[in-house]
């Protein structure tokens, strides 16, 4: 979804129109954080999940724990593929 940005900033920072560039990241930082919600609850029961489809229990147990580490990662994440986004689009013009 972070990749949508690097249209739509690009199309306002040739016509030259800095404010939208703002607002463009803040609000795909907001939708994106506001999807990942969902896979946190997902990652959360991962382990749950796969004893229900029948998967070994030890293997469910370790990748539903390796997937609980992981849920804080997605909420760094978000920013991080925004601002990339969004400070890249300088470089194409050099």
């Amino acid at each position: 979804m972070a990749t949508a940005l690097d249209t739509i900033c690009w199309q306002a920072f040739s016509v030259r129109q800095y404010h939208p560039l703002g607002v463009y990241k803040q609000r795909d930082m907001l939708v994106i954080g506001l999807t990942c919600v969902p896979f946190a609850f997902v990652w959360a029961y991962t382990g749950q999940i796969l004893l229900l489809l029948r998967q070994d229990r030890a293997v469910a147990t370790e990748t539903g724990a390796y997937a609980r580490w992981l849920i804080p990662s997605i909420f760094v994440y978000v920013p991080l593929q925004c601002h990339i986004r969004f400070l890249i689009i300088p470089v194409h013009i050099l």
